[in-house]
């Protein structure tokens, strides 16, 4: 990949000006994306998201580069983008994207919402060294494909939950960490989704999410995080990463983020 200068104390604060227009071509994208689903990517992708490229290589590529994929095809350089991006998310514990642990997962429970076709959760589950790994999604469909298409392994899991309602699907204090990778679009219930989050999470557990975020997107989940006990630490702009990838654009007052939060260790179990 290209060598990529990050900035470490990027102000997340100063997004471009969001315009009315802006705003409802925003809207307007993400009912399309709902609609479509996973149909938005080629059918040979197992892992679907903007892709990112930090200039590094990703542990096993071959576990995402599927038989048939023709090398340096755009699905081949999209595949390896997508798991990269996965890659960042679950290795990166702070601002400093230079600074990577890739044992955060170890030995954890984990849980990742809207997993699509879950590729992404079938790579993580094999590098990162999770006790458990549970990957839902809202549609069907979805859940059938990531049965069909991922060989077996101990401890993974696919299974039908939607992500503002998480609550009422899992136990309380159930996971150490709660993995979503561009939920934007199926956030319908930003208040659900976080109360959801505080609830599967164990005292001391960290919701790690990324997304291409308006500001009023951005400022509602931290609103919603004031009313639980949880408390964004981080909140990094990513956004050059996902441009130099060259597959997804970024919308218009709009920044590509890394949010990570953490609950509070003293948070009750209910």
């Amino acid at each position: 990949g290209l060598p990529i200068t990050f900035e470490v104390e990027t102000d997340w604060r100063q997004y471009l000006p969001e315009t009315y227009a802006v705003k409802l071509w925003s809207q307007a994208r993400q009912w399309y994306a709902r609609r479509l689903g996973t149909r938005r990517y080629p059918q040979e992708l197992t892992i679907c998201n903007s892709g990112a490229d930090f200039g590094v290589t990703i542990p096993r590529p071959d576990l995402v580069l599927r038989e048939g994929l023709e090398r340096e095809s755009p699905e081949w350089r999209m595949q390896l983008y997508g798991a990269a991006l996965y890659w960042h998310l679950a290795t990166t514990p702070g601002k400093d994207q230079r600074v990577t642990d890739p044992n955060i997962l170890r030995g954890k429970d984990v849980l990742e919402v809207a997993c699509m076709r879950g590729g992404g959760a079938r790579f993580l589950a094999e590098v990162a060294g999770p006790q458990r790994y549970v990957a839902v999604d809202a549609t069907e469909d979805h859940v059938e494909m990531c049965r069909r298409r991922h060989p077996p392994l101990e401890g993974l899991g696919f299974e039908r939950a939607d992500l503002c309602s998480l609550r009422g699907r899992f136990p309380a204090s159930s996971f150490d960490v709660v993995l979503c990778v561009e939920p934007g679009h199926l956030l319908q219930d930003v208040q659900g989704f976080i109360d959801g989050v505080s609830h599967v999470l164990r005292p001391g557990g960290r919701l790690l999410l990324c997304d291409a975020l308006p500001s009023d997107g951005l400022q509602s989940l931290l609103n919603c995080a004031e009313a639980s006990d949880l408390t964004f630490d981080v909140c990094d702009d990513m956004s050059m990463a996902v441009v130099v990838a060259g597959y997804s654009s970024i919308p218009g007052g709009h920044l590509y983020l890394r949010l990570i939060a953490s609950k509070e260790p003293t948070a009750s179990t209910e």
